[in-house]
């Protein structure tokens, strides 16, 4: 009769093992997953890296479905096309000394279009909002590496079979 009461106690200690190793490590998406699910979002841009990510917080939206409160730095490398603009810009802007402002403002307009053409070339399938917030830095620094902070308060996740993944 002891062998059969410890047969059932070790039964029920390993089932409950299984049970909680069932339910650890994969109920919430890991940083490493949320950060693989923004790299996934920006396409194949070689030149833009994620730095400082940090998963700020989370939010379980059923067994499956995850939300996530995320902050990182998106870095562009320059480009060297870009870099060439530049220069030529700034070599005509200094011998134009007879233009109106606003003709060198449409020039700058231009210069700026031109390297944001660049960027789309080289970046086809980044999300727009990204697209928009490059277009912001000032002009000069698109010879430098661009750093741009988010703060992404709506990450949604879900559970497949191969981990977490971003929506």
């Amino acid at each position: 009769m002891p062998t059969t009461k410890h047969t059932l106690c070790l039964g029920a200690v390993l089932g409950s093992l299984l049970l909680l190793t069932g339910c650890s490590g994969s109920s919430s998406p890991s940083s490493s997953e949320a950060k693989q699910a923004i790299q996934k979002s920006l396409g194949d841009c070689s030149i833009a890296t994620i730095s400082s990510f940090d998963k700020v917080n989370g939010i379980a939206d059923g067994d499956n479905r995850y939300t996530l409160q995320v902050k990182y730095a998106l870095e562009f490398a320059p480009l060297p096309e870009n870099a060439k603009l530049l220069d030529d810009m700034n070599s005509r802007l200094a011998s134009q000394t007879d233009w109106m402002p606003w003709q060198r403002d449409d020039y700058v307009i231009k210069v700026r279009a031109a390297i944001m053409a660049n960027l789309h070339r080289t970046c086809p399938n980044m999300p727009r909002n990204v697209y928009g917030d490059y277009a912001q830095a000032n002009i000069a620094s698109y010879a430098s590496t661009i750093h741009i902070d988010y703060t992404y308060n709506n990450m949604r996740m879900v559970r497949s079979d191969n981990g977490w993944i971003g929506l």
